[in-house]
């Protein structure tokens, strides 16, 4: 089967979403870190070679910014760089304790020495999709102890450093606090807008599959039909016609499996039109139903194999039935041609062993069961609803 377009909003796309517009951010981000530095040695009372120290920390920056944004940064790269940038960090306030001086260190109400530069890492650690999806469950409570760290960490240097912190002190760290849990909010605001621009993309492809849908059931496929009936068409060309629609329909069919939820009725109604030109199909009443797509496309695998097998071994006529009890969806082909082995659903080289693998997967299953008066009956089943 050929690779189903995928026009559902999930974690993966959302992700993605992010990857692509946080490119050029970790570069800014570096570039303000940079600055932020320089203008620390510049304003603050720190020490002459305390004062070069950052200057040259600022040129690194500078440096680190070119690199990011001519390749990627430290968030993109993962890994150790990941965690340097926020060893960085963390490490900041101790430096500029003891660049600074003891009784200097977080003496300003404003905020302590270079307290922004926490800033940036920590706000993109708010959006950006760092942490595995496997154990995306467990990304909250690190991130809220990574922002717990950052905040603690300049209230218990001034409580350590000086004898009898005042308020000067406090109001220090109570702005620094502010300010980065501040920054935090505003990560997972720019969280939140990545997964608005997701749904935005998914929302738009959708309309432009739903255009391109509907032209070709109303104009390819229809004209297609009219030609074939209009004209009398040599057999070698009415060959050729009769292909092109049937890459349409296979198309159309492909199209539906795109969505989130998918309208069965409309599957089944292309795989009957595909395959009814070359067996006698009779085809159950299906209403209204939407499946999620994993349980559509399963369907509509099944429907192709085991409509397949029976165009290739002659079993005409074939009577396909589906109903649902109790959140249980069930597929019967049944058909009267020569049958076959249950055995055959244990080859690994068969469609049927591979559909009864994915069945299974999703919490169901097919079976082969035995008809007495002969021919073949193969019984799908799969949950509507995926298990907790």
């Amino acid at each position: 089967m050929a690779e189903v377009p995928k026009l559902v909003l999930d974690e993966e796309l959302a992700r993605s979403t992010t990857r692509k517009l946080v490119a050029t951010l970790e570069s800014v981000a570096l570039l303000v870190q940079a600055g932020s530095i320089a203008l620390t040695a510049t304003v603050d009372r720190v020490t002459t070679n305390g004062q070069l120290f950052l200057y040259a920390l600022a040129f690194v920056h500078l440096l680190a910014a070119f690199g990011a944004h001519k390749t990627s940064g430290p968030f993109t790269r993962g890994g150790p760089w990941l965690a340097l940038w926020l060893g960085a960090a963390l490490l900041m306030p101790l430096v500029m304790a003891h660049l600074v001086g003891a009784q200097e260190y977080g003496a300003s109400p404003a905020c302590v020495q270079l307290c922004g530069y926490p800033v940036a890492p920590l706000t993109i650690i708010a959006f950006y999709p760092w942490w595995s999806l496997r154990r995306a469950h467990l990304r909250p409570a690190i991130e809220l102890g990574i922002l717990a760290v950052f905040v603690l960490e300049p209230l218990l240097l001034v409580l350590y450093l000086h004898e009898n912190p005042g308020w000067a002190n406090y109001s220090g760290v109570g702005a620094t606090a502010l300010t980065l849990i501040i920054a935090f909010i505003i990560g997972k605001a720019v969280g939140r807008m990545c997964a608005v621009a997701a749904e935005g993309q998914v929302r738009l492809q959708n309309e432009s599959y739903q255009t391109l849908f509907n032209w070709l059931h109303s104009e390819v496929k229809d004209r297609l039909v009219l030609m074939r009936q209009s004209i009398d068409l040599p057999d070698d060309l009415r060959e050729y016609v009769d292909q092109l629609e049937d890459i349409v329909m296979r198309g159309r069919g492909r199209m539906l499996l795109a969505p989130e939820r998918v309208p069965l009725a409309e599957l089944f109604s292309e795989q009957m039109r595909i395959f009814g030109k070359r067996l006698r199909l009779h085809a159950p009443n299906i209403g209204a139903l939407t499946v999620r797509r994993a349980v559509a496309i399963l369907l509509d695998q099944a429907l192709a194999d085991l409509l397949t097998n029976a165009v290739q071994h002659g079993a005409d006529p074939v009577e396909v039935g589906f109903e649902v009890n109790n959140g249980i969806a069930q597929l019967d082909i049944i058909d009267k041609g020569s049958g076959f082995p249950a055995s055959v659903l244990d080859r690994a080289t068969t469609s049927l062993h591979r559909l009864r693998c994915t069945a299974r997967d999703l919490g169901g299953d097919l079976h082969h069961l035995v008809r007495p008066e002969g021919g073949a009956h193969l019984r799908l089943t799969v949950p509507l609803h995926p298990s907790l």
